[in-house]
């Protein structure tokens, strides 16, 4: 299954962001601002049992199932 993309311009991104989440999608994370939002989404992660990647400089990051390879 493809992740699905959100882009962090979106208002409502935190959101949809939960929302997927709970229901145990991967997602892509488009123009994100991860000096703000990057300890956020850490924890959204482990709530939720799913991986975080992001690297400083990088508008891009992910969410990923930790149970996968």
């Amino acid at each position: 299954m493809n992740p699905i993309k959100i882009s962090c311009k979106d208002d409502e991104w935190k959101q949809i962001l939960k929302r997927n989440l709970a229901e145990g999608r991967e997602v892509d994370l488009v123009s994100f601002l991860g000096d703000y939002d990057a300890g956020y989404c850490r924890e959204l992660a482990r709530r939720h049992s799913m991986m975080f990647e992001w690297t400083a400089g990088n508008d891009y990051a992910f969410f990923k199932n930790a149970s996968l390879p």
